[in-house]
């Protein structure tokens, strides 16, 4: 998750990334989302990182994924790791029958690479309705792409039905740097977090203990950067668990410095009873909020 801080605004003792206006760019719709993408990808120089809750065996995620290969093949020394969420990527779609899941195509894809990627599965709980992998972005060399948007057919819009998102592109060397190296340190590092490319015979898949220490850790990881107070700035925040969660004093510090107004999007609107005491009290001060909640049937 990433706060755009200015002077005037919350939480004036959060650090940030200094920002200026012109690093940031507004990307107004899923086709534009999966264009951007893949323009980064062809022309990526050192790095493309990618953490989504999957890459769909479909017509977009197999564009997005030949693309990453296709870029790894011109660059071999391309630093390209895509992490996903493991339980999610091991089953099919709901109502397929019989062995099936996107792990499959990655398997495939990379036995046939002369070069090939590293595709990583999460496992954020033990079962997947515990949990499931949140951390969603796209990190290409020096930008970030970020974004709630999974890579498949509904999210970059290949066909009539489409999914909105936000996608904000973000040029931060610093941002790129922190948000790599967290994902490297706390992810792609970690024992619970397997490849989804591994040859059936050789497979390892994370016991119930591993799964249950990468919480914990996920529980203490942020992100580190070079910090200031001053002027506008960017905030990467992560946040797992119900105890010491700076992402979530965040939100519900955002409710309360607000002044006047607050404007709410969200896919669907179940707020913990902390953030609806926050939201009643702000109501109570005559304060005005907005909330959009997402539609599936306007899809």
């Amino acid at each position: 998750m990433v706060r755009i801080i200015k002077e005037r605004a919350l939480l004036s003792k959060l650090g940030g990334i200094p920002l200026q206006s012109d690093s940031l760019q507004w990307l107004l719709t899923p086709k534009a989302l999966k264009k951007e993408l893949l323009k980064r990808i062809e022309n990526a120089t050192h790095s493309v990182y990618i953490a989504a809750l999957y890459l769909e065996d479909d017509e977009a995620g197999r564009e997005v994924l030949q693309a990453l290969m296709d870029a790894k093949q011109n660059n071999p020394a391309l630093d390209i790791k895509v992490l996903v969420d493991f339980h999610r990527a091991r089953r099919g779609l709901i109502g397929h029958k019989g062995d099936s899941g996107n792990y499959l195509m990655y398997r495939k894809v990379i036995e046939a690479a002369e070069h090939p990627i590293e595709i990583l599965g999460v496992p954020v709980k033990s079962r997947e309705f515990m949990g499931v992998l949140h951390l969603k972005g796209f990190i290409v060399d020096d930008a970030v792409i970020f974004s709630g948007a999974s890579i498949n057919n509904i999210y970059l819009h290949q066909e009539e039905k489409y999914r909105f998102d936000r996608y904000h592109v973000i040029e931060s060397a610093e941002l790129a740097r922190s948000m790599r190296d967290m994902i490297q340190t706390y992810l792609v590092d970690d024992v619970a977090v397997s490849s989804l490319t591994q040859p059936k015979a050789l497979e390892h898949l994370p016991t119930k203990t591993e799964v249950s220490s990468l919480k914990h850790r996920l529980s203490k990881a942020e992100y580190t950067f070079n910090s200031t107070k001053i002027g506008s700035r960017v905030t990467p925040l992560v946040g797992l668990g119900r105890k010491k969660n700076i992402l979530n004093k965040v939100i519900v510090a955002l409710v309360e410095e607000s002044a006047d107004a607050l404007f709410i999007c969200t896919p669907y609107f179940n707020p913990p009873y902390i953030l609806v005491r926050a939201l009643a009290k702000h109501l109570r001060q005559g304060k005005k909020i907005d909330i959009v909640v997402g539609d599936k049937t306007a899809n």
